[in-house]
């Protein structure tokens, strides 16, 4: 079987069409992506035995990935996450509108050292994964479709497109990646039960969340344990994770055109649009009004 991933020793950028009529482009050594415009019809096969990582972006429709033992769909408005060592499977494409991402081992392996953290997790889950393993599926954000377009609607013939290239891949990568947890696998199952049901009270009363003392209290523990157990899972602060809601939450709403970025603000829990926007420049690189 030869790689999916062309020509792994060039660094240089490659655009051209599935048997499907998608667009496929080789951004560089590793790099790849197929991007499907709206109502997309069709199946790109992969039979391979690369070891990669591949990004499911679903704005519309559904794209199945299909194969002997595996049907895994993501629907519109999902991204879907998975690791892979060995493909004999199909993407198929119903009338959807979306952007599928493959990265390869040795493109990931670059980026390794003994600090590497979550990045250090996503590889060990393609190393000891089988044919398909997901990793998380999770709701599509706004900020996610912001660098999908600035990569997409890249001009074919801008300079140093391949460097350019990779570097808005590499956005979409810090920006997803940073968006998971994988909670250290040595902690008791008591730990793992209180931080739990302090995340699912976070997740549904992110805009205006209970104190430390009252979370604390609802989930049966004092309030230094809770901070020190849920920093050791999810590896932040509770304030920090509450904020990192709030941001998600509010890079949906800026993709509505109806609501003005004060709204928005106050919908996720900021009384001062000033501070907010400083927020979200802090977490995402961009102004919300850029992002609008």
């Amino acid at each position: 079987m030869e790689s999916f991933f062309f020509g792994v020793d060039l660094q240089r950028y490659r655009r051209s069409l599935t048997e499907s009529g998608l667009q496929r482009v080789d951004v560089s050594g590793g790099l790849v992506y197929l991007h499907a415009p709206e109502g997309s019809e069709g199946t790109v096969p992969l039979h391979d035995r690369d070891r990669m990582v591949m990004m499911v972006f679903v704005r519309d429709g559904r794209i199945l990935i299909e194969g002997e033992g595996i049907a895994e769909p993501v629907p519109a408005g999902q991204i879907g996450l998975y690791a892979s060592r060995h493909q004999a499977w199909s993407l198929c494409f119903e009338r959807a509108e979306g952007f599928v991402l493959f990265v390869a081992d040795f493109f990931l392996k670059r980026y390794l050292g003994s600090q590497a953290g979550v990045l250090q997790r996503f590889y060990d889950e393609m190393e000891a994964g089988g044919m398909l393993t997901r990793i998380a599926l999770a709701p599509l954000d706004a900020l996610s479709l912001y660098l999908i377009d600035r990569i997409t609607q890249a001009p074919p013939d801008e300079p140093m497109r391949s460097l350019r290239g990779e570097h808005r891949v590499v956005e979409l990568l810090l920006h997803r990646f940073g968006m998971h947890d994988f909670p250290p696998e040595d902690l008791d199952p008591d730990t793992l039960a209180i931080v739990a049901r302090a995340k699912a009270i976070l997740e549904r009363e992110f805009a205006d969340p209970p104190t430390i003392a009252q979370l604390a209290h609802r989930c049966a523990t004092n309030p230094a344990k809770l901070k020190r157990c849920f920093k050791q899972v999810y590896h932040t602060t509770l304030y920090g994770y509450v904020r990192r809601l709030r941001m998600e939450e509010a890079s949906l709403l800026l993709r509505q055109e109806r609501l003005s970025i004060g709204e928005v603000a106050r919908r996720v829990g900021y009384h001062h649009q000033g501070h907010f926007s400083r927020l979200f420049y802090a977490t995402y690189g961009i102004y919300p009004k850029t992002l609008k």
